[in-house]
This record gives structure tokens, C-alpha cells and sequence, in this order.
């Protein structure tokens, strides 16, 4: 028989009304309750290392991932609310030059 580990409630911020992303202030566990200051708890869908992103709704693929109010990435594939957002389903606009 499995033991499973309580769940235990994780701090995230988020830096701006328009952001997508919470950033994570602790790991978190799959199930773990995430406490988002006056934003809806949300439960991690997944493991999350500590200062991760994490997806606030539901997002399609080609959608703007937004952190500090500015687009920083596009989704590459579907990402549910409570899933890390990271370079394995979003596309970095980080470093990206425009040629000049």
C-alpha cells in the first residue's frame, strides 16, 4: 500500500494584472494547493521546481505567454491552468534579435 504525501499549500506571485504566469516561491507537487495573493487558488497539475512558471488558465497553443505584463514566449502546445510553463511547451522570445 502507497502512502501518499499530505498536500501542502505553495506561494506564487504574480507581477502584473495581465501576466498568464504565476512564478512559484516554493517547489510544489502534483496536487499541491498554490496561493496566488487575491488570485483563485489553483492546484499543480504537475511537479514544479521553485521559481518555475506556472500556467493561471488554460491556454492554446500559439498563445502568448505573459509574465511582468510583456509577452515573453508563445505556447507551443495546449497548457492547462496548474501545469509548468517552460521551454518544453512555450517558445522563448528571449534573445530574440531582429537582425539589426
Amino acid at each position: 500500500m502507497s502512502k501518499a504525501s499530505p498536500q501542502k499549500t505553495v506561494p506564487a506571485i504574480v507581477l502584473h494584472p495581465d501576466d498568464t504566469v504565476a512564478t512559484l516561491l516554493a517547489g510544489a507537487k502534483t496536487g499541491d494547493n498554490i496561493a496566488i495573493g487575491s488570485h483563485q487558488p489553483l492546484v499543480a497539475k504537475e511537479d514544479i521546481p521553485i521559481y518555475f512558471k506556472l500556467c493561471l488558465s488554460d491556454q492554446k497553443a500559439g498563445s502568448d505567454v505573459i509574465k511582468y505584463g510583456q509577452t515573453i514566449g508563445t505556447a507551443q502546445t495546449a497548457i492547462r491552468k496548474g501545469e509548468k510553463v517552460h521551454i518544453h511547451n512555450m517558445t522563448s522570445k528571449r534573445g530574440r534579435h531582429s537582425g539589426h
